[in-house]
């Protein structure tokens, strides 16, 4: 039912809370897993006279680091007998997802989501909630706090 589960992480731990559950779900469907995060790269605008990027910033230095950070997730889960994709996306993160999510079609997309309401929220925006609004498959939604999978 379930061959392709999506789960998109950036880095912090909340998006890392969806990982128990999406496992539980592979594991039992016998689905593969593709861990994706986007690197925002920074674009130009204007002349060069304008706008500089700092010196410091190298795209293939982030991009490597991204996917260390990938494989460091998806080590553990592999060992758990799952198979594991990692994926590295380019460019402004909610975009990004939307569209590999549309365009990739999983069967099922796990996200963490923070939950935030009111000023906060609108303050804030919530890209989990945008992602998972423009999804074209089933998504199953993990909040802060909630036990992990079978509880």
């Amino acid at each position: 039912m379930y061959d392709r589960i999506v789960v998109p992480v950036d880095g912090s731990d909340l998006s890392e809370t969806a990982l128990p559950h999406a496992v539980a779900v592979a594991r039992a469907m016998g689905s593969c897993l593709e861990l994706i995060r986007a690197v925002a790269i920074p674009t130009l605008v204007g002349t060069m006279n304008e706008i500089a990027l700092p010196a410091s910033f190298d795209p293939t230095n982030e991009t490597r680091a991204v996917e260390e950070y990938l494989e460091g997730l998806a080590e553990p889960i592999r060992q758990q007998g799952v198979r594991v994709v990692c994926k590295v996306l380019q460019g402004v993160p909610g975009h990004v997802v939307t569209q590999y999510v549309r365009h990739n079609r999983p069967d099922l997309l796990v996200i963490s989501f923070h939950g935030r309401r009111g000023l906060r929220r609108w303050l804030a925006g919530n890209t989990a909630e945008r992602i998972s609004r423009r999804a074209p498959c089933p998504v199953l939604v993990v909040r802060p706090g909630m036990d992990g999978p079978g509880r």
